[in-house]
């Protein structure tokens, strides 16, 4: 399952990106907006089942990052950020007074994954009620074992290799109606921040 449906946001495949809490600016595939040097974060609130999931992406995501950071209870600060939970028939975060998109927006991140796996009904009620905080939030529906931890590495590779976060989520996982990728994971993606890049190198944004 793959429903993008927000992947591009709005006309002529743009979309509203960072930075946020002020004025958005207009991000395209030739013009992303680039994360200098970003951090990931592991926040479970999911108990021993989320720790083990949070270790296994972990092993693999963290060595590509500047730094990572692993938490049960406070909001890593991180421009990416991975979230262990279940989400209540509303969308609410099992466990927190905050949901996903105030979660994210503590962690200050432009990337959000929902990554234990949830009802697909949950997942689009925590989307609800948008806030001024521009990120891409990935909820994953079918974890498919290890399938996702190696779907994201790949991903992330390819934005510090200077290709956008939506051009590279499109290549690994091209949207045919009806098809199911055996190498990705079953998700739900709402494209708020449009197309982001990483960069190694502190540079102007």
């Amino acid at each position: 399952m793959g429903i993008i449906s927000k992947l591009f946001g709005r006309r002529s495949g743009t979309a509203n990106g960072p930075p946020s809490g002020r004025k958005a600016i207009r991000t395209t595939v030739d013009r992303p907006f680039r994360i200098s040097q970003p951090r990931i974060g592991f926040l479970n609130l999911q108990g021993s089942q989320g720790a083990a999931l949070a270790e296994a992406d972990q092993r693999i995501l963290a060595p590509l990052f500047q730094s990572s950071q692993t938490s049960a209870d406070a909001v890593p600060g991180c421009e990416v950020l991975f979230v262990y939970c279940v989400l209540d028939p509303r969308g609410k975060v099992v466990g927190s007074e905050l949901g996903i998109r105030e979660l994210i927006k503590k962690a200050g991140a432009y990337i959000g994954v929902v990554a234990s796996g949830n009802d697909p009904d949950s997942c689009i009620n925590a989307m609800h009620g948008r806030n001024d905080w521009n990120a891409n939030t990935v909820l994953i529906i079918d974890r498919k074992d290890d399938k996702t931890p190696t779907f994201f590495m790949r991903l992330f590779e390819a934005m510090f290799n200077e290709k956008s976060m939506l051009t590279a989520w499109i290549e690994l996982a091209p949207q045919i109606p009806g098809h199911d990728h055996p190498d990705a994971p079953g998700s739900i993606m709402a494209a708020e921040a449009g197309h982001l890049v990483f960069s190694r190198q502190t540079t102007p944004s």
